[in-house]
């Protein structure tokens, strides 16, 4: 969640100037650049606006503290068994930006 906007950004700009691109790998990529500081300014933004995707959940931050302190393989983001689920919702989403652009 606290991701979206940054991978939803780095995804338009592929899908504009690396039009071949398999969009799971600009997704990846994205994910593996960004450091430690961009993820506590986030974990502090979301803090600020105490997010919470609705009533019966958590603040985003506060479950994105406890997977960082208690990683686990269900909380991998990019599980290779994962990869088929991945690539299709990047895929679409690439066609979506493509015929928004």
């Amino acid at each position: 969640m606290l991701l979206a906007g940054t991978c939803y950004r780095a995804l338009a700009r592929a899908v504009r100037f690396e039009p071949g691109s398999d969009p799971l790998d600009v997704l990846r990529r994205t994910a593996a650049e960004i450091p430690d500081h961009e993820f506590v300014r986030l974990l502090r933004l979301d803090q600020a606006r105490n997010g919470r995707t609705d009533a019966d959940h958590p603040p985003t931050a506060s479950r994105t503290r406890l997977l960082r302190a208690n990683p686990t393989p269900t909380t991998a983001v990019f599980a290779p068994s994962k990869d088929d689920e991945l690539a299709t919702a990047a895929r679409a989403a690439a066609a979506y930006l493509r015929d928004h652009d």
